[in-house]
């Protein structure tokens, strides 16, 4: 009888301390210093390109989102909740976003998304996410076939509709540009933006002399080039991503192409200036915003940033990425805290105060303010508020 008693109590001793060990074991899971526990966050993926040739964008929309995590948690969070932030590398590649898009929607907790920079990404990715009804804010795609037959596809930059007209009113209207020759990358971005920037400028009185293509990751646009000096055009317009743009310009110039020069907002980038050097001198642009953006809601954020980010100034990406992770923010502590409810808070976004000023989503595009800027020595200023004339 003892001996059955002792290994009784020998049984329920081992049983005890295998309780705390796993009741220890769960206690400290999720405990770390920064982390919280599951229920007691607000959840959102960032897909974006993290490495290859596209990782400095990717590592702006980071630097954009944590800016904005860090000011919601440090002011208490949302709903008694801290924001937490995943990170997915698409590596700027459709076939990969595809993948990465099924890993983030398998995760319940997500309750939007922040990304990508690519169209073709972004039309990778947004079926799966519509499928779950899990919102997408990309801070750069700017096709505005983006948003159709979809419900989650949510744009911060302006699309391309809107701003390659106002291209052709800065190229015409405010440069006095009456010959006009276009490069433009082709793929679907590119030959877009063409397109609403030739009807514009035609529209305006423009005489389009030349229209040439330039493929992504080409070196040698010579050969464009010298048809378009063969055409004598007083204004360049080129509309293409920064790292083709660069060596157009250097090229353009190399060939003896001096006219007026007239970019899109993807040349807003620290890596163009690398590259183009003096070369881009004067040239003018289309942006959300740039640091000498007299708007006090533009000098608020660059201040900010500036702080968190040692003396670095912000630009678009950064911005839209900020705009974007804090419109998903709002939808959610004002419209609830479902996958469901944070899209329908998007769809009726309204006056939210973004850095550029007021936002709207209208049929899940942006609608705000955009800015004419110019290269002067070296660093993209203010020129004017953009607008169609």
């Amino acid at each position: 009888m003892k001996k059955n008693m002792m290994k009784s109590s020998i049984c329920l001793a081992l049983v005890l301390v295998l309780v705390m060990s796993l009741a220890g074991c769960s206690g400290n899971a999720g405990t770390e210093e920064g982390s919280e526990t599951a229920g007691e966050t607000v959840k959102i993926a960032v897909m974006a390109p993290l490495t290859g040739n596209l990782a400095n964008i990717g590592e702006q929309f980071k630097q954009g989102v944590e800016l904005k995590a860090k000011q919601i948690n440090e002011a208490g969070g949302v709903n008694g909740k801290k924001v937490e932030i995943e990170y997915f590398d698409d590596k700027g590649d459709a076939k990969e976003a595809a993948n990465i898009a099924q890993l983030i929607v398998n995760d319940e907790d997500i309750v939007a998304v922040v990304g990508s920079y690519t169209s073709s990404v972004c039309f990778a990715a947004t079926p799966i996410f519509d499928k779950v009804g899990l919102s997408m804010v990309t801070p750069s795609a700017s096709n505005p076939d983006l948003t159709k037959n979809n419900k989650v596809m949510f744009m911060m930059w302006t699309g391309f509709n809107v701003y390659a007209p106002m291209i052709a009113d800065l190229a015409i209207t405010e440069l006095d540009g009456k010959d006009i020759a276009v490069i433009y990358a082709y793929n679907d971005w590119g030959i877009g933006v063409k397109d609403y920037f030739v009807e514009r400028a035609k529209q305006l009185g423009g005489n389009i002399v030349a229209e040439e293509m330039a493929y992504d990751g080409d070196k040698d646009f010579k050969t464009q080039l010298t048809n378009i000096k063969s055409k004598n055009p007083d204004t360049l317009v080129i509309l293409t991503y920064y790292a083709e743009g660069a060596i157009i310009v250097q090229q353009a110039k190399a060939l003896g192409i001096d006219v007026q020069y007239v970019a899109s907002g993807t040349f807003i980038e620290d890596q163009f200036l690398e590259m183009a050097g003096e070369y881009a001198e004067g040239m003018y642009a289309i942006n959300e915003f740039v640091a000498d953006d007299p708007r006090p809601s533009v000098q608020e954020f660059v201040q900010a940033y500036k702080e968190e980010f040692n003396g670095e100034l912000p630009g678009n990406y950064q911005g839209n990425a900020y705009d974007a992770l804090g419109a998903i923010i709002h939808a959610y502590e004002n419209s609830g805290e479902t996958r469901e409810k944070v899209n329908e808070g998007l769809h009726n976004l309204q006056d939210y105060q973004g850095i550029s000023g007021p936002l709207t989503f209208k049929d899940q595009e942006i609608v705000k303010p955009q800015v004419f800027v110019q290269l002067k020595d070296g660093v993209w200023s203010y020129y004017k508020e953009a607008s169609i004339q």
